[in-house]
């Protein structure tokens, strides 16, 4: 395993990529570098102007090891693409500055735009300063975001939606990060399907596994949106772009450990909010925990269990299988106000 070096002053040219000869892109490191490798970054601001896509197993970091030394700014496009296993993006600032729906961050689950979902595994995002104005990251496949701290780089719109999961398979892990904004936010943590995908292709409905939510915090101060720090909305929708996927499992289910958050808010919030689509919405779960989480503005509890009405039927009735097995257990929450 070697390590790569990039600076802004470096050179692809005339550059062998040490620290004293650095490379100027992350793109140039790609070309020569292989799984297991480190490319360091040196202190600056880097302007990425088309997506670096990341096609090894590979280590990306500020010289450092501090995040606001080195800093990935995009006008117009995603910064980091993920296609590959065991990366780590690590000590960087990662910002979006203009209006635009593309995520900083992404891993991309249909790499080369066909209808063979791949879901990578063991990619994680830590340490990372994340300034977005509308999508923060998109997870999918098995994944790690630690110890990061997510702030609106500005507001274009109320509609932002910081973490974006439209797959997940075996443990994933979203920990000790931090949420805090003045700007006001839709949604934190959304599980949805990703409708923007080319032809629609994308298995929203590929779950699985464990997601562990904990120990983050949550600190916004606005008070003129509601905001909801877990969403599931159109998760369990299931697209066959050329009919029934052989792989698709219906009775697949998705285990959730929601602990130890710290969430305040400057207006009503919701802890836990599911849409309700269909009579199978909750079919989807596995055993899901909800404990020892603070909420200091709720009105709909730690739990709150929505209808998509207008889009699918009022009347949801939930199977027999479903009702004789535990679902939700929701115990130890502090909450200022509202019931479950």
């Amino acid at each position: 395993m070697s390590t790569l070096y990039i600076s802004t002053v470096g050179s692809d040219i005339t550059g062998d990529g040490t620290l004293d000869n650095p490379y100027a892109t992350i793109n140039k490191c790609l070309e020569v570098c292989t799984d297991g490798d480190t490319i360091k970054a040196l202190s600056g601001t880097y302007t990425i102007n088309s997506t670096i896509n990341i096609t090894k197993g590979i280590t990306i970091t500020s010289n450092t090891g501090i995040n606001t030394d080195v800093i990935f700014t995009s006008p117009s496009t995603s910064i980091f693409n993920i296609q590959s296993n065991n990366t780590s993006i690590t000590y960087l600032t990662l910002q979006g500055t203009t209006w635009m729906f593309y995520p900083v961050y992404k891993i991309d689950s249909t790499p080369n735009e066909s209808n063979i979902v791949v879901f990578l595994t063991n990619n994680t995002l830590s340490n990372c300063i994340i300034r977005y104005i509308i999508n923060g990251i998109f997870l999918d496949g098995t994944f790690n975001v630690l110890n990061n701290t997510f702030i609106r780089y500005g507001q274009d719109t109320d509609d932002a939606s910081i973490i974006n999961i439209f797959t997940c398979r075996n443990t994933c892990n979203i920990k000790n990060n931090t949420f805090i904004d003045s700007e006001s936010v839709r949604y934190i943590i959304g599980f949805t399907n990703n409708f923007t995908v080319p032809t629609n292709i994308h298995k929203a409905h590929s779950k699985g596994g464990i997601i562990d939510i904990a120990d983050n915090i949550v600190n916004y101060t606005n008070t003129g949106l509601s905001t909801c720090f877990i969403k599931f909305d159109y998760f369990n929708v299931y697209i066959f772009p050329d009919g029934p996927d052989e792989s698709y499992n219906y009775d697949t289910r998705l285990s959730l450990l929601v602990h130890n958050n710290n969430l305040s808010f400057g207006y009503y919030s919701d802890t836990f909010n599911i849409a309700t689509l269909d009579d199978i919405s909750y079919h989807m779960f596995a055993l899901t925990e909800i404990y020892n989480n603070t909420n200091n503005f709720t009105d709909h509890g730690a739990l709150h269990l929505d209808i998509k009405t207008g889009v699918f039927s009022t009347f949801i009735t939930i199977s027999q299988i479903d009702l004789d097995r535990p679902i939700f257990y929701i115990h130890d929450n502090v909450l200022s106000s509202g019931n479950i």
